[in-house]
Order: C-alpha cells, then structure tokens, then sequence
C-alpha cells in the first residue's frame, strides 16, 4: 500500500514537472520562435503581433536585455547619460520592464553574434533598418552626415567639390561613408582619420566625437561626422560651431540612414511589443532626440519623421563601372565607379560555396568568384575594400578572400 502511494505521488510529481517544462516551453516558443521573422506565414505574423500587443498592454515582458556602447557619446556610455540610454529607459517603462544592460563596444566585430547567440541581451538599439543580421522594428528616425565647423570661420560650402575644401584639415572616421566620398574626389591628403577604437569607455579622448572637440580646438578646419556628434556638442555643450548636413551633396554613396530597434530574427513577439512601446512614447523620444541635437531627416516612414530635406534613393552604377569610362583614358577612373557601386550597394555577392554542389554550378561558383575578385582588385586600386553593409575600410582583406575562394574552386575544377 505504501509503496503504490509513493509511486503515486512520483508520478504525480513528474507529471506536474513535466507540465511545467511544457508551459515554459510554450511560453519560450512564443518568444522565440523556431522559425525567422521571414518564414512565418501572414497568420503566426499576426498571433505574433497580438502576443506583442497583450505584453504591452499586460505588461508581461518582466525585463529588457539591452546591449549598449559603454563609451560613445551622445549615443551611449555606461553612466547612462546617451539619448540612446533614455530612449531604452522609456520603452522599458512603457512595457513595464525592468531595464537591464549588458555593456559591449558597438564597435566591434561579431555585434550579433556575440550578444543575440550568446544571449547576452535580446535588444540592439540604433541598427540600420535594412540590416541584414537581426529583425528589427520600424525606423525611429532618419539622421546625416555633417560638416561642423567654427562658426566663426565663415565657410560657405555649396557641396564636396567646393575649392575652399582642398586648402582645409578635414577629421573623418576610419570607417566611415564620407571618408569614400572625400577620397574620391582627391581630398585623401586633406583627411585626418580618427581610427577604431575599442577601449573608449576607458579612454575618452578616444570617442569619435572628439573631432568635434579638435575643431573648437583649432587643430582641424572641419569634421565631417556623424550628425548626433556634432548636434549634442553644439546643443548641449552650447559650443560655437556650424553643423551643415551633407547628405544632398552625393548621389552614389549613401550618407543618410534610418536607425531602428534590432531583436534576433526569431523574436517577431519583441519586436510587436517594442513598436506598441515606441508608438505609445513617441512625443518623449522625440523630445529626447531633439535634446541632444540629432539632425532629423524627413522620413515619412520614421516614428519621428524630421524636418530636414532627405536625398532619397541613391543611385547604383552599373557593373560595367570596372571598365573606365568612355573617353576618360583612365583605368582608375573605372575603379573609383566600381568602389563606389561596392560601397552603395550592400552585401556582396555570396561566394562559391554557398552554391550546391554540381559541376555546372561549381562553373558558375568560379565564375562568380572571378567575378568578385576582380571587383575587390579594382576597389583595392581605388584605395577602398567593400565592407558587408556598405561602409569603407583599408582594403585588402576582402581581396585576399576573394583570391583564396577563386583558388579553391580552381583546385576543384581540375
């Protein structure tokens, strides 16, 4: 009798273990689901923004995992004093979450890798909205490229091929999109490059803003920067500085971008109950924005839609851009089209590998390869190399992986 009441109550025991197992495994599914925002049918997309929705009006989340940049100001650092820091500090009380930051440079490489699948956090804020690697909500906002300068020195700049340009000490970022449109317009010995740093938080003087801070200096004539770096220290520093958007001054490299919310690409329930979040504190984000001095670009697709007058779509060169241009007698000429092609558009070309096997389509992977190879050979001599969303770095090693994919499925041919 004893021993069929204690195989009684084992089974009872297991059965409500296995029973809670299921419901949290019911509650992760609905997270976290197995499949990518992509492959969800219109119907799981709509549960999945009713579950958005009951969360935020529940307020059920619980907390809010965000990864931050400790050292980048205006964006973010660790005392919490970046418009990215208030702007997380709002969403988590509209969704009644305790806000919980996991602090990693932005900087480097590896950003979702090391953070959405390690499960270090389940929040990136300020992705571009096209970006490839995570799901993310609709654009909070448009913002430029700028050149601030003393607002004392009197420039007039009219665009990048303005003559005062090539007498003055220009900053730029290392990696940055005006750096490409500088140098191709033979600007590069004029440039003072603010190179990558991943130990800002610590060493301040190593943030990219402090090129701003060079200017009011005088030890630059002007930075072309991000425009939240030199809209904060002209608005909250109160320093004596111009800040001129730049984005209508180039049609092929683009220097405007619309920033959202990134979750990973299986958590459509996040990213339903962050937009509600953002819809229901919109005045507050705005107001937080213009605070700091972010230029705001028109948008009429953005949560704060902005008043500056945006460029649109930009212009993609055709491939024949590796060859030089009719009547310019100048291979180089080609190569600078062809860099500029790489730059603007995006992701490049998946390398042979990626293709099944097959002798035809290992053929049209060589091709392929070449194909990029060439591309990154060109870009090389134009001083540039692609990057994988379309910013500009030293060339070289994409090159190198070009050259060693073209051999590899040379060795496969024979």
């Amino acid at each position: 009798m004893k021993d069929s009441v204690v195989k009684s109550a084992g089974a009872s025991l297991l059965a409500a273990l296995v029973m809670s197992c299921a419901l949290l495994g019911t509650a992760e599914a609905a997270r976290d689901s197995q499949k990518e925002y992509d492959e969800l049918t219109a119907a799981e997309k709509t549960a999945a923004r009713r579950a958005g929705k009951e969360a935020f009006e529940k307020k059920t989340l619980g907390k809010l995992n965000v990864c931050a940049d400790p050292g980048n100001m205006p964006l973010s650092d660790i005392n919490g004093a970046g418009y990215q820091n208030k702007i997380a500090e709002v969403i988590a009380r509209a969704l009644g979450a305790d806000l919980i930051y996991f602090w990693r440079p932005y900087l480097e490489r590896g950003l979702t890798r090391e953070t959405f699948e390690t499960n270090m956090c389940d929040v990136l804020l300020d992705l571009p909205s096209d970006y490839g690697l995570a799901l993310t909500t609709f654009p909070i906002y448009r913002t430029t490229y700028v050149f601030a300068y003393r607002n004392d020195r009197g420039f007039d700049f009219k665009g990048f091929d303005d003559p005062a340009l090539k007498k003055l000490r220009i900053g730029v970022f290392q990696t940055s999109g005006v750096r490409e449109v500088l140098t191709k317009r033979g600007l590069a010995p004029n440039l003072k490059l603010h190179t990558l740093s991943h130990n800002a938080d610590l060493k301040p003087e190593n943030q990219p803003w402090r090129q701003v801070q060079e200017v009011i200096d005088g030890k630059l004539d002007v930075a072309a920067i991000w425009g939240p770096f030199a809209g904060w220290v002209e608005k909250m520093k109160g320093e004596p500085i111009m800040v001129q958007p730049v984005n209508l001054w180039e049609d092929y490299i683009p220097l405007e971008f619309e920033l959202s919310i990134g979750v990973r690409k299986r958590d459509a329930k996040l990213k339903y109950a962050l937009e509600y979040a953002l819809e229901a504190s919109k005045d507050e984000i705005e107001k937080i924005l213009n605070d700091y001095g972010v230029p705001l670009v028109q948008c009429s697709r953005c949560l704060i839609q902005g008043t500056l007058p945006a460029h649109g779509a930009y212009t993609v060169l055709p491939l024949d851009g590796l060859r030089p241009e009719a009547g310019s007698g100048d291979a180089r000429s080609g190569c600078h089209a062809a860099a500029a092609r790489i730059l603007a558009g995006g992701r490049r070309r998946p390398h042979a590998g990626a293709l099944q096997r097959g002798a035809g389509r290992r053929h049209r992977a060589h091709q392929a390869a070449h194909q990029e190879g060439r591309r990154h050979q060109c870009a090389r001599r134009a001083g540039v190399r692609a990057d994988a969303y379309g910013g500009a770095q030293p060339s070289s090693r994409s090159h190198r992986k070009a050259r060693r994919s073209r051999r590899r499925h040379q060795r496969r041919r024979r």
